[in-house]
């Protein structure tokens, strides 16, 4: 038995490959091939093949997922996300024939767009009007994406091509579905979309 081991171990050794070590009385199945890395793909010792990476961009420092989380705690629950909410538009009475009078009263009082109960209803015609926010609808909900752009992995031109005043949640669920958007955009809620 411990001469099958070491012509294992020979065999890793030729080939490049790092044996992980194995206690006493694991298992006895065959350890597994540590993949190596070689200029930015992942290959293995057995292929030549290599497996392209992902359409990720390269981020600015600080602007990780956990960035992004540390900014939303700090910033974003005091509502500072949500841009383009100015009575002084062009479409603010007509957005304001759509809300619910106590919807209202909160904005009036300076409450978050994200914590207003009953939320602010936006429609088809308030979102086009807010195309220069970076407003989108994502899963029935608008959200302002402005500040999230810099921290997207895919880039800012992806989201400002694909949801830049659009309903975006096709793509959204295409891409991203393992993603829980009600935690990592929470502070970016404007209101629901009404149709």
């Amino acid at each position: 038995m411990a001469v099958d081991g070491e012509a294992a171990e020979d065999k890793r050794r030729l080939l490049g490959m790092r044996a992980p070590m194995r206690q006493p009385g694991c298992s006895t199945l065959p350890l597994p091939v540590t993949p190596l890395r070689r200029g930015g793909a992942v290959t293995t010792a057995s292929s030549t093949k290599s497996i392209p990476r992902s359409g990720r961009v390269r981020l600015q420092p600080g602007h990780s997922a956990l960035d992004w989380q540390a900014l939303s705690q700090s910033h974003g629950s005091r509502g500072t996300f949500i841009h383009g909410l100015d009575a002084s538009s062009k479409w603010w009475d007509y957005f304001m024939v759509l809300q619910h009078p106590a919807s209202v009263k909160q904005l009036q009082m300076g409450v978050p767009t994200y914590r207003i109960q009953p939320p602010l209803r936006v429609d088809k015609m308030v979102l086009e009007s807010t195309k220069e926010n970076d407003w989108c609808v994502l899963k029935g909900r608008v959200y302002c994406i402005t500040d999230y752009l810099d921290f997207h992995p895919g880039g800012v031109q992806i989201l400002v091509k694909n949801c830049r005043g659009k309903d975006a949640t096709r793509l959204f669920e295409k891409y991203h579905r393992w993603v829980n958007l009600e935690q990592v955009l929470a502070c970016c809620v404007v209101g629901v979309y009404v149709s």
